[in-house]
């Protein structure tokens, strides 16, 4: 059960760390020939930690493609390969096969990978010099000593680590003593090691344990770790707290690196980390340029690129501590959202230690039999509660940003696909709505987008004889509105051809000419919403089956929505659509008519008049057989 709990967290840390893969991907991909290192390295990270997690769960498939992502994201890094278009196309695919085998992790393993290793290992070997193709698909072993196991790293990930200045070290930890005991789970550890370095493999070798047949039965569980840092061995042993005689120098660097500063092991309870330093001290030396140091090297010898410069003593960690850069370890926003704020949590703390006091005030008033402090306690609860209401609500916010990161790899799609040039812009980004309205709002948006790109933004050479920007603009908008949330897409293409619609709609007998001629285009345009109603002119991959737009506003009525319609002919077109905060609670008008009670969404109430018994005659007369208001 424990396995499983780690399994589960390593796939929600997966997901967070894939969060915003696509857009950053997109964002490089417009930066080019340009190359945002902070992007590259925040990719790259999000593979790299996939790896690590999955080589410890042997999720070899997983393992392996994420391998095969690190290099081409290697190569970019290392400024020598340019992120293209042709190369984020790759690299989009890959993640997204990444992120299908994480889905369903637990056939990962049987997952038929081939079409994205080629795809991957043929990029990276056309990118390299000849003397260095082969670096692209060889993998490095590294036998572990009295293990039938062995650890393997990537030769363009190893050499990349000692032309930074990284040793290779091989670390053994005890699972039972090290880990478990110690209060701590190997995803933390892992994580502890990445903040130093870069964890290159690891493994879990449980044919040491022995079987029930064995004499004896080992009294650990080893935990191998391929790791690249450039601090010492001592450094190293106090960031893990595992003895340096678990660590074995497999190669050196063939530079040698600024001294590395040693974070401490943040995503390990301070509770677990045992305050007694790690005897023993770095060994001084400088490291010899290209040389390699066999498996068999004596254990406990510092790991070049920190030559003796690790941080010995506490102080000097502390010191070194506090010149870590944080943007390394800062996340971008949206990145490993917690679902609730620490902050409502406080807020909801600290109302329901009010509420207490409240119910204790209105027991001593009902014991003393005081009305007047019955009442006063009695409206005290009443705010408390509204409060406590309120903050509740809260839980169940998320900012809209969420849904709307999505979109820009949609369009980079879509202008691909089209052969359009299609920008697209987002404001809004922090406000906030229900989960529940945020799951149902991901269809009918995504197909407002595509519909955006498709019908709405023109050909390029139609825009230009237009007298348009070539690169057409779709505009993606959210803000607050007297109680309710507006999301708005606009386009600045040809807008909706009114009239086309209306005889494609009475064609279908889905309307009447009748009735045509007392509609308003406003009117004529919402006919778009009807079932099997579509102008394209040809069926694509992407639109003109008649489908969609009926969906899209069935949908939006079912978490309370409305949706309008704003066109412009050679202007452009928008959608409108107006939703509730939440629909945890609905505040309603209650109004009784013949005896019957009904509950109206105050969102849906445009206007309320107040007609004095005195004016009933004047204001009220009888059409037909109907009572009507004389309303202005």
């Amino acid at each position: 059960m424990q396995n499983e709990s780690f399994l589960v967290t390593f796939i929600e840390e997966s997901g967070d760390n894939l969060a915003s893969v696509e857009n950053d991907l997109v964002e490089m991909e417009r930066a080019a020939p340009e190359i945002d290192q902070e992007l590259v390295n925040r990719v790259f990270r999000a593979a790299h930690s996939i790896k690590g997690g999955a080589g410890f769960f042997e999720l070899a498939t997983i393992k392996e493609l994420s391998h095969r992502l690190e290099n081409v994201l290697e190569l970019i890094r290392s400024r020598s390969l340019a992120p293209n278009p042709e190369v984020v196309n790759i690299l989009l695919g890959g993640f997204d096969r990444l992120k299908s085998l994480l889905d369903d992790v637990e056939r990962a393993n049987e997952a038929d990978i081939s079409d994205e290793v080629v795809a991957l290992a043929g990029l990276a070997s056309s990118y390299l010099p000849p003397a260095r193709k082969a670096e692209a698909v060889e993998m490095r072993r590294f036998p572990i000593p009295g293990s039938a196991r062995v650890l393997e790293a990537g030769a363009l990930q190893i050499d990349a680590a000692r032309d930074e200045g990284r040793g290779i070290a091989m670390l053994r930890f005890d699972l039972i003593h090290d880990v478990q005991r110690l209060g701590r789970t190997p995803l933390e550890v892992l994580g502890a090691l990445e903040a130093n370095g870069s964890v290159l493999d690891s493994v879990v070798d449980i044919a040491a344990v022995g079987d029930l047949d064995s004499d004896t039965i080992a009294s650990d569980l080893p935990f191998y770790v391929l790791f690249s840092t450039q601090l010492s061995v001592v450094g190293i042993s106090r960031i893990i707290e595992i003895p340096t005689s678990g660590i074995t120098i497999m190669e050196l660097p063939r530079t040698v690196a600024p001294p590395a500063a040693a974070i401490p092991a943040a995503a390990i309870p301070a509770a677990a980390i045992p305050s007694a330093a790690v005897p023993g001290a770095a060994v001084p030396g400088a490291a010899v340029p290209g040389a390699a140091v066999p498996a068999a090297a004596v254990p406990g010898a510092a790991v070049p690129g920190a030559v003796g410069a690790g941080p010995e003593t506490a102080a000097e960690e502390k010191e070194e501590t506090g010149r870590r850069d944080s943007s390394a370890a800062h996340r971008d926003e949206g990145e490993g959202t917690i679902r609730i704020q620490v902050a409502v949590l406080d807020k909801l703390m600290n109302i329901a230690g009010e509420l207490v006091l409240a119910r204790n005030e209105l027991l001593e008033a009902i014991d003393g039999g005081e009305r007047r402090s019955v009442l006063a306690s009695g409206r005290r609860i009443d705010v408390v509660t509204r409060e406590m209401q309120e903050a509740v609500m809260l839980t169940r916010m998320q900012p809209i940003g969420n849904l709307f990161n999505r979109y820009p790899r949609i369009v980079r799609d879509m202008t691909r696909a089209t052969g359009k040039k299609i920008e697209l812009s987002i404001s809004g980004r922090e406000v906030e709505v229900d989960k529940t309205i945020l799951e149902t709002l991901s269809d009918p948006l995504t197909h407002l987008v595509r519909n955006a790109c498709d019908h709405g933004i023109e050909e390029p050479g139609v825009r230009e004889a237009a007298g348009k920007s070539v690169t057409g603009t779709v505009s993606l908008r959210a803000r607050h509105e007297a109680g309710t949330v507006v999301v708005e897409i606009r386009d600045d293409g040809a807008g909706i051809d009114v009239e086309a619609v209306s005889a494609k709609a009475m064609s279908l007998g889905l309307v009447t000419a009748e009735r045509l001629k007392f509609m308003s285009d406003k009117e004529k345009a919402a006919l778009i919403l009807l079932p099997g109603l579509s102008t394209a002119r040809k069926i694509t991959d992407i639109s003109g089956r008649g489908v969609g737009m009926d969906v899209v506003k069935t949908n939006i009525d079912k978490i309370g929505g409305q949706i309008e319609i704003l066109t412009e002919r050679g202007r452009g077109s928008g959608f409108r659509i107006k939703l509730p905060l939440t629909l945890a609670i609905i505040p309603s008008l209650l109004v009784s008519v013949s005896g019957e009670r009904y509950a109206i969404p105050e969102t849906n109430v445009e206007e309320l008049l107040k007609v004095r018994a005195g004016d009933a005659k004047n204001r009220i007369e009888r059409v037909g057989d109907r009572s009507v208001l004389v309303l202005r």
